[in-house]
């Protein structure tokens, strides 16, 4: 687990992909938003050698591909995972909060769950992608305590 104060300390050996993309995260925590048994594909760059880093998830299925690379099968159950990655060198950490949401067609009459959330419009505005309704939604639980780390920046989302 990790303290408040390293929670955002610079990350200075961990680069890696996710979906096959590029991302030089900088901070010890990072969001990753997903459908229930969707699979996450993770690889550290540049790759390394087999031991240089270590990845574990108590949750999901985490298969290892290759020595720089993994996949991450989410459960079905909706709610919020961890898979954590450390250098073995450095032990510097990294924790992937990774969410696995609420598919949005279990939404009915506007209200996930007794929650309401509202109505989407059927057309996305001048049919731009952006403006598509979202897959899921992220369902907000005790479980999480008063506070959950969502991106790289450091926000947190209070409940």
């Amino acid at each position: 687990m990790f303290s408040q104060d390293s929670m955002f300390a610079p990350v200075k050996n961990i680069t890696m992909r996710l979906f096959g993309v590029l991302m030089a995260l900088a901070y010890a925590v990072f969001g990753v938003y997903v459908l229930p048994g969707a699979t996450v594909s993770l690889a550290i760059e540049p790759p390394s050698g087999d031991g240089d880093y270590a990845v574990a998830a108590r949750s999901g299925t985490l298969t290892r591909l290759r020595s720089d690379g993994w996949q991450w099968q989410a459960p079905n159950e909706p709610g919020l995972y961890e898979v954590m990655v450390r250098a073995t060198a450095t032990s510097e950490r990294m924790r992937l909060n990774l969410f696995v949401m609420v598919p949005r067609d279990r939404m009915t009459h506007g209200q996930l769950n007794n929650y309401p959330i509202g109505q989407y419009p059927t057309e996305p505005l001048r049919d731009l992608p952006i403006y598509l309704p979202p897959a899921g939604f992220i369902e907000v639980t005790p479980d999480h305590g008063p506070y959950v780390h969502v991106d790289a920046r450091g926000w947190k989302a209070r409940w």
